[in-house]
């Protein structure tokens, strides 16, 4: 028992002096749209035939270095007949001057991932933008075509700036 008391005492003690010795600093990132053009059939025949396709984007945020890195997924998918599936990977580095100090021993977000699921509606042949959740504000998506829809599918994702906490030893 005294030993955990002990524990307990010197973790305290350990942690105390960290926080006078440290500094956390907040860092907004603004984040640059991403544009997602010629996505990957990977299921179907190459036609949504207004078939309301689902819309389904994620995004989540990791630290690597001196850089933010923001990777995500699209992906459009017929929701009737052959299925027909198209995806496309997406990935964008955002330096971080306040990542490079050689004193930083922790960095974490707010809110580091974002999420869009939505349905794009019967015939819908125009590009129609939706609202989305955490880092995604919202994407301008092109899900069907009058026609083959191969190489021709994608859209603009905007997101909101990325609020970073940096905690520097002194």
């Amino acid at each position: 028992m005294q030993f955990l008391i002990r524990f307990y005492l010197f973790f305290c003690f350990l942690l105390t002096t960290f926080l006078i010795h440290a500094q956390t600093r907040q860092v907004i990132l603004p984040i640059q749209p991403i544009e997602v053009h010629d996505l990957v059939k990977v299921k179907g025949d190459c036609e949504m035939y207004g078939h309301n396709p689902q819309i389904s984007i994620n995004v989540n945020t990791c630290v690597n270095g001196d850089k933010v890195v923001l990777s995500g997924l699209i992906k459009l998918k017929e929701n009737k007949a052959d299925w027909t599936t198209f995806v496309q990977e997406f990935r964008q580095e955002i330096p971080v001057q306040e990542l490079a100090s050689q004193n930083v021993v922790f960095a974490s977000f707010q809110q580091g991932e974002g999420a869009l699921r939505a349905s794009a509606g019967m015939h819908q042949h125009q590009y129609k933008t939706f609202q989305g959740q955490g880092l995604i504000k919202s994407a301008n998506i092109l899900s069907d075509t009058n026609g083959e829809d191969c190489g021709k599918l994608g859209g603009t994702i905007h997101f909101h700036p990325l609020v970073m906490h940096v905690t520097e030893a002194l």
